[in-house]
């Protein structure tokens, strides 16, 4: 019987209540998800689990998302980056851009686009694990 490894996904969001709504929304078998409300800490969650996905809120205490993803790719350029954000701009999405983000989503994002985008970033991940000749 051949198993696969468990995709893992990191949230990093200072409110609590996103980290826990998003958790509940994306929740599936084969995925583990773990988050921060400290980006500190959420950079340690990924140097730790190397998650195929995080998501990244752009306005966080003590460093911005912006430097997170400059962290992100640093450690790893193929991490898919989503950033989540209330302060829309076009300045934001242009330096999400330059930073190679998968996605940018404007908060409040509804349940519907959240299991959309990013879950279907999840489950294309979780059929490319299990399509690995070496996934056991």
């Amino acid at each position: 019987m051949t198993t696969t490894k468990p995709v893992s996904l990191v949230i990093i969001d200072d409110n609590p209540l996103n980290n826990e709504f998003v958790t509940a929304a994306l929740t599936r078998e084969g995925l583990k998800i773990y988050s921060a409300c400290d980006p500190m800490e959420g950079l340690a969650l990924v140097y730790k689990h190397h998650p195929q996905i995080v998501i990244v809120d752009l306005a966080l205490p003590t460093m911005n998302g912006f430097e997170v993803l400059d962290r992100l790719r640093a450690f790893d350029p193929e991490i898919e980056a989503v950033v989540i954000t209330a302060f829309h701009s076009s300045m934001s999405l242009e330096q999400v851009r330059k930073r190679n983000a998968a996605d940018y989503l404007n908060k409040p994002v509804p349940l519907a686009v959240l299991r959309e985008r990013i879950g279907g970033r999840i489950d294309a991940i979780i059929k490319r694990e299990q399509q690995r000749p070496d996934h056991n």
